[in-house]
């Protein structure tokens, strides 16, 4: 089933500029977490001083369904985090 559409934008001459447009995707992630950590005081957070996960609940959650949230929002910022250092030339 998958072979189909990539057959189909490879024959249209359609296919790279797909990968391109694909390759933007993950700044715009990067961008817009960190939008969202900002606007939700997290970065002040954590620009004061280093804080655990605990810590950050105990700021921002109010309910152990916050928390699981969190954690998984948190673990979005390392995903993108770690996706746009291997994205990034070498220095």
């Amino acid at each position: 089933m998958f072979i189909r559409p990539f057959l189909g934008l490879l024959r249209n001459h359609q296919l790279f500029a797909t990968l391109r447009a694909n390759a933007l995707y993950k700044p715009f992630y990067t961008v817009t977490w960190l939008a969202a950590a900002k606007e939700n005081g997290i970065l002040e957070l954590l620009a004061a001083h280093p804080a655990s996960l605990e810590q950050i609940a105990a700021a921002f959650c109010r309910d152990a369904k916050s928390r699981e949230a969190l954690e998984a929002w948190l673990q979005l910022g390392l995903h993108v985090e770690s996706t746009a250092r291997s994205q990034s030339p070498a220095r």
